[in-house]
């Protein structure tokens, strides 16, 4: 199965629906690319998110709500580790593409690019040309596709700068944080469901502890946490620096 999407998401179903259609195809290996190609995908759930609410109105502790609204996750993907997967179920692929136009690959548009792998694909597959994307910007777009929430409902709803960089400040300006460990991501079912899961690319949800590509379901990753224009641009390697590469290419790399 492969999904291609043009800079954000899917539409957002209910957990448990969405982890019984994972279930009913999962297995084996996800791979997940970014860069010019970023990828993600998941599943919110109103009931869960109404008892978050609650639980804050209650005892007035936003902690102890995001606290067990933690909780709630771990149970749940319990949950979906315990259903199984189907024997035959198929590999996965999801491709994310940033600042790609409409027009932009050679299925849809006379283009002086060519892109004759993702016009195999299209011809071979299902062409979907009704997309909506839950942001224009990097960060909630990926929180979108990721969690299957708009990026103000994951506490994401601004572009995400570097923690130690000089444009730090600009995250307390806009409200933006690092994707938490309240939500529910598609590579966290995944994992659960028995997928092994990788990632390739720009993940630009955050570069701290708890918030990093391996703490939501991905079992590696390789590529950069921000975009190629952000300060201090480093390439990692399952949280660690990969050494000897020339800055240059690697933005150029990031950035597609």
């Amino acid at each position: 199965m492969v999904l291609v999407t043009d800079t954000e998401r899917t539409p957002t179903r209910g957990r448990a629906s969405r982890a019984r259609a994972a279930t009913g195809v999962a297995l084996t290996t996800v791979v997940v690319l970014g860069a010019l190609a970023y990828s993600f995908t998941h599943t919110g759930n109103d009931a869960h998110d109404a008892s978050r609410v609650s639980d804050v109105n209650q005892d007035g502790s936003p902690a102890q709500a995001i606290a067990r609204a933690t909780d709630g996750k771990f149970d749940y993907l319990a949950d979906v580790a315990a259903a199984g997967v189907a024997a035959d179920a198929p590999n996965v692929v999801i491709v994310h593409y940033d600042d790609l136009g409409y027009g932009d690959v050679g299925f849809m548009a006379d283009t002086p690019v060519a892109t004759p792998h993702l016009d195999s694909l299209a011809k071979a597959g299902v062409v979907l040309t009704n997309y909506h994307a839950p942001s224009a910007v990097c960060t909630p777009s990926r929180a979108g596709l990721l969690t299957g929430r708009l990026g103000p409902r994951a506490n994401v709803p601004a572009v995400l700068f570097p923690s130690e960089g000089d444009l730090a400040f600009l995250n307390d300006e806009s409200g933006a944080s690092p994707l938490t460990q309240e939500e529910i991501t598609l590579p966290d079912t995944l994992h659960a469901a028995g997928y092994t899961t990788s990632m390739i690319g720009k993940w630009h949800l955050g570069d701290s502890e708890g918030s990093l590509p391996t703490d939501f379901g991905f079992d590696s990753f390789v590529g950069s946490y921000f975009s190629h224009d952000m300060d201090p641009f480093v390439l990692y390697r399952d949280g660690d620096v990969v050494e000897g590469v020339d800055e240059s290419q690697a933005r150029r790399a990031v950035h597609g």
